[in-house]
């Protein structure tokens, strides 16, 4: 691949175009209860993929979702994508 190729990933009607360079800094944020279909084409083109783990009642653990957030808000370049 070339460095202006681009790489093209589909979810449930969504496009999303990364550029080759980007997609190392990019960092996708997944729900626990994600099918492994839905994550298997982000951690084939490579961007880190953190799983959020649920509370103790069940829910998305929108504690630990808000610490990875304010982590890697400050990774200069980096694109945040949420998969939920």
């Amino acid at each position: 691949m070339g460095r202006s190729t681009n790489l093209l990933i589909c979810f449930e009607m969504t496009v999303i175009s990364l550029h080759v360079d980007a997609v190392s800094s990019t960092i996708v944020f997944a729900s626990i209860l994600e099918h492994h279909s839905k994550l298997l084409p982000w951690r084939d083109a490579g961007p880190e993929v953190i799983i959020v783990p649920l509370d103790s009642r069940g829910l998305l653990d929108l504690d630990h979702l808000k610490s990875q957030l304010v982590n890697f808000s400050g990774t200069p370049s980096s694109l945040l994508i949420g998969v939920f």
